[in-house]
């Protein structure tokens, strides 16, 4: 989120309360703004589903997903640190033409690190339907090549299409996720939610 300050200057109103509660609301969407979307439509999938009656691959659907949020968070939140101070000094030096092969390159190691942990982990330690343990796996590697792609983002400065994104893919990914679980059962749901 390097370079958010300064456009925080552009949003707030001199000296008045109304400018800083702007400022401050603004600054609370650009930074928490995807995290929040994923919980609100994740609240909105469970209690869907709960009414539908998928109450036990339910149980099992939303352990999966707090313990890959919060391991996927874990495993690239060193590397996120090292990325956006780099990208943040790239954008300074106006050297934008590193960052590009800078984000391949995280990516690439992201995907070998997360599909190494969690390939083994998902497939011979947890519970569940084939296809919820191969999809929950893919979800953790996807979602650990998203936290380092939104990174890079926010470099670009363009800090409401990164949420406008994110709005829009939670959308899909929860329609799509609701509408399996309706058609095929719930052990599908991770699948769709990917």
């Amino acid at each position: 989120m390097a370079g958010i300050g300064f456009q925080l200057k552009k949003k707030l109103l001199p000296g008045t309360l109304t400018g800083v509660m702007q400022g401050y609301g603004y600054a609370a969407m650009i930074s928490s703004g995807p995290w929040i979307i994923s919980i609100v439509s994740l609240a909105i999938l469970g209690v869907l589903l709960t009414a539908g009656g998928f109450t036990q691959e339910l149980d099992l659907f939303f352990v999966f997903i707090t313990h890959i949020y919060g391991a996927s968070l874990i495993l690239t939140g060193p590397v996120q640190m090292v990325m956006t101070r780099f990208a943040a000094d790239q954008h300074f030096k106006k050297d934008e033409g590193t960052v590009f092969p800078a984000l391949m390159t995280s990516l690439a190691v992201t995907s070998f690190w997360a599909g190494m942990l969690a390939l083994p982990v998902f497939l011979l330690l947890t519970e569940g339907a084939l296809v919820f343990r191969l999809s929950s796996a893919f979800f953790f590697v996807i979602l650990c090549c998203i936290w380092m792609t939104t990174v890079f983002l926010t470099s670009l400065k363009d800090y409401n299409a990164v949420l406008r994104s994110f709005a829009v893919g939670y959308a899909i990914s929860f329609s799509c996720a609701w509408c399996c679980a309706v058609l095929f059962g719930g052990e599908v749901t991770m699948l769709r939610y990917v």
